[in-house]
């Protein structure tokens, strides 16, 4: 049994795809990805509510015998319950005879994919959710609400 938990996110992916070939899959794929989130509610003119949050969740999908199959795990302890279920449903699927498997070798991602401009962005979300109210007021509303992601 892998210890999953123990694993950096970064780490995962490639662990899972040693497993699934492991446990017996012909192709495999995991994918990770991460986000940060921040959320302003407002109601009856004012900010209510503000949260963030960081998620990071995986994409899984596999191949056997010209089958496919995938699913996305948001825990790392639910990889190794998910890999099982994957290569028992996976054989339950019509084989694709187009299928002819996945590029061989490791892929090169850009680095810094983000764009840079994003995060001075998060700091002018109060002002958005300002001029939004100050919109609604001007147009007439007596209370305005709503939710900014």
């Amino acid at each position: 049994m892998t210890d999953w938990k123990a694993m950096a996110a970064a780490e995962i992916p490639e662990a899972v795809v040693r497993k699934a070939v492991q446990m017996g899959a012909d192709d495999v794929i995991c994918t990770s990805e991460s986000s940060d989130t921040r959320q302003i509610r407002f109601a009856n003119n004012s900010v209510t509510a503000s949260k963030s949050w960081a998620s990071t969740g995986f994409s899984i999908y596999i191949a056997k015998q010209k089958r496919i199959l995938s699913t996305d795990v948001t825990l790392p302890t639910e990889i190794e319950r998910a890999l099982g279920e994957l290569l028992k449903r996976v054989m339950l699927m019509e084989p694709n005879q187009e299928f002819a498997g996945i590029a061989q070798g490791k892929p090169k991602y850009r680095k810094n994919m983000a764009d840079p401009a994003i995060l001075p962005m998060v700091e002018e979300l109060y002002g958005h959710v300002g001029a939004a109210i100050d919109s609604g007021l001007e147009a007439g509303a007596d209370r305005v609400a709503g939710v900014l992601y």
